[in-house]
């Protein structure tokens, strides 16, 4: 049926929205999937149509809205997955600097900071530690894939 959804940052301090269901997110990154359905997949025409009519706008902003594009990328070669190696690092740091300090992560931040990672500063490793990093990445990328791919299935209920 479809609705209107009012996603709020950490931060903000205006009134609360009375349209919507509304959700205050504990980060200002918000990733949003869409679910269609469809009956044939040789027609995926219906399916499109109902994300096309998806419309995002900032708060206060639906009559200067502009229209949303989705270009088509089917067949498009695309890697989604975060880096395999030190880069892993540099976009965490980004990640950090661009998010909201929630007291329930300080844990987190504390073992980042021991990485030269911390809100507000340059990440800038010597090459030796971005040596070592890379090589943690890299380590940890392959370990993920054990575990994801042969130790889950052995846990009771486990799937993949």
């Amino acid at each position: 049926k479809g609705g209107t959804y009012v996603l709020l940052p950490p931060d903000y301090k205006g009134p609360e929205p009375t349209e919507g269901y509304v959700y205050r997110s504990r980060t200002n990154n918000v990733f949003l999937f869409w679910r269609t359905f469809f009956k044939d997949p040789k027609d995926l025409s219906v399916p499109v149509a109902e994300v096309e009519r998806t419309k995002i706008y900032p708060l206060g902003k639906k009559d200067s809205a502009l229209p949303m594009q989705f270009p088509d990328a089917t067949g498009a070669p695309i890697n989604m997955l975060f880096p395999e190696d030190g880069r892993y690092f540099d976009m965490l740091s980004r990640f950090i600097d661009a998010e909201a300090v929630d007291p329930a992560d300080m844990d987190m931040r504390g073992f980042l900071h021991t990485l030269g990672i911390e809100k507000g500063k340059p990440f800038a490793p010597d090459a030796q530690r971005r040596k070592l990093l890379d090589e943690a990445a890299r380590t940890a990328f392959k370990m993920s894939k054990v575990v994801t791919s042969h130790l889950l299935l052995k846990e009771p209920g486990g799937l993949y």
